[in-house]
């Protein structure tokens, strides 16, 4: 993940408000307190780009219903490919999918989670425009708005990406 420099979270919610009339859903989920319940005091945000070498550790948002949808590893390159090859039967996630890659979107900047900026990363939004993007081959370079802080090992919504890096050091 290279840095591009720290920001406030001022910035980060003004970056949300502009992607609001493109996917009003957007700001119902991040307004929705169990996203935010258990969110660490005193987080650093920061503007980063994804590069390459971070695509195989970043993950969805930790809920039950993206387990399916990534054959239950919750990782982005394998949820991408999933949906792309062979969705499953009255999937919510592959319906979004579907329709985000065939009507576009413009640019958006992912709400990421760490630990450190060498990850494992969690995508808190934007989940199902990573995976298109990811379909797409256009992961790499994406500038994102990145959480940065210790907490987040502990975080309920990044609990995939934590159990990874426990099994992988």
């Amino acid at each position: 993940m290279q840095l591009l420099r720290r920001c406030d979270v001022d910035e980060v919610r003004a970056r949300w408000l502009q992607q609001a009339p493109r996917d009003v859903n957007h700001i119902d989920r991040m307004i929705n307190p169990a996203v935010r319940r258990d969110f660490p005091y005193a987080v650093t945000w920061c503007l980063a780009l994804i590069e390459s070498s971070d695509i195989e550790s970043i993950f969805l948002i930790s809920i039950d219903d993206f387990g399916p949808a990534s054959d239950q590893s919750w990782r982005l390159e394998q949820a991408a490919a999933r949906l792309s090859q062979q969705p499953l039967p009255d999937d919510q996630h592959a319906r979004k999918v579907g329709a985000l890659s065939r009507a576009g979107f413009e640019d958006f900047s992912p709400v990421l989670v760490s630990t450190s900026l060498n990850g494992p990363f969690t995508i808190i939004d934007g989940n199902h425009r990573m995976i298109v993007r990811q379909q797409q081959g256009q992961v790499p370079g994406t500038e994102c708005c990145l959480a940065l802080h210790e907490g987040f090992a502990k975080y309920t919504y990044a609990t995939q990406a934590n159990n990874w890096q426990r099994q992988n050091r």
